[in-house]
């Protein structure tokens, strides 16, 4: 194991020592950082309990890094041009490690410590991209050389469209949880559409059980009472509301 520092100087061995720990020290803070909004809201809603989640969380990062392998993670490093990690020397690429795991480690403590919820993830790509245009500005060249364009505008893409579609279907769930006739829901509701016309039809919901009534155009007749109230919906649906002590079969 610690025959790769047969060939290295003291001061070598030390700052590659450094790096595994500061390599560590990051995905430790990510762990604790991170998995936190992960299961934020599970735990918020009281959909599992607190340590159950935290666990589930662990297990399946470690199973999604095994099985999922490190695609994500080569799209980060591709952010720098290999041109530039292939024109510098070992001094200046460990600088640059060291300087964004410190920087990318500083932040998510201090998110953490002020409650503010951010990616270790994003703020990784900030640190990759802030070294690689800070060693073009050093080294006299333009900051486009320092990083690669094109990888960092479909990272910047990615950030935008996955929340955008994140929000649509949670839009969309939510609006169908809130439906009427979801099923899951266990109130008693009962709709008409196309009121007093020849294809009037009745939806009634009674928890999970959902009947569906058409009219056939006749007119029936009968002796009854009252059995409740209907209101018409601006839209032009009918909402029936049962008596209060009137049985439903």
């Amino acid at each position: 194991m610690f025959e790769m520092f047969s060939g290295l100087g003291l001061w070598w061995s030390i700052g590659l020592v450094l790096a595994v720990f500061f390599v560590l020290a990051y995905e430790f803070i990510n762990g604790f950082h991170d998995t936190a909004n992960a299961v934020a809201t599970v735990i918020y809603t009281k959909a599992m309990p607190a340590h159950t989640a935290v666990v589930a969380s662990g297990l399946f990062n470690f199973a999604g890094v095994m099985m999922g392998g490190l695609g994500v993670a080569y799209a980060i490093v591709h952010l720098l041009p290999i041109d530039l990690l292939l024109g510098m020397d070992s001094t200046q690429g460990l600088i640059m490690v060291f300087s964004l795991l410190f920087s990318a480690i500083v932040w998510n403590l201090g998110t953490w410590y002020f409650g503010i919820p951010a990616s270790s993830s994003h703020t990784l790509i900030g640190s990759i991209l802030g070294v690689g245009g800070a060693y073009a500005l050093i080294s006299d060249q333009p900051l486009k050389e320092g990083i690669n364009v094109s990888k960092a505008i479909d990272i910047m893409l990615s950030l935008i469209i996955s929340p955008t579609v994140g929000f649509i279907i949670a839009a969309l769930l939510l609006a169908v949880a809130q439906s009427p006739t979801n099923p899951f829901t266990a109130e008693q509701v009962t709709v008409i559409k196309n009121p007093g016309k020849e294809n009037m039809e009745v939806i009634i919901k009674d928890g999970a059980k959902i009947e569906h009534y058409k009219a056939s155009g006749e007119i029936g007749e009968g002796q009854g009472a009252k059995a409740g109230v209907a209101y018409k919906m601006k839209d032009g649906s009918m909402v029936y509301v049962p008596e209060a002590g009137v049985a439903q079969e």
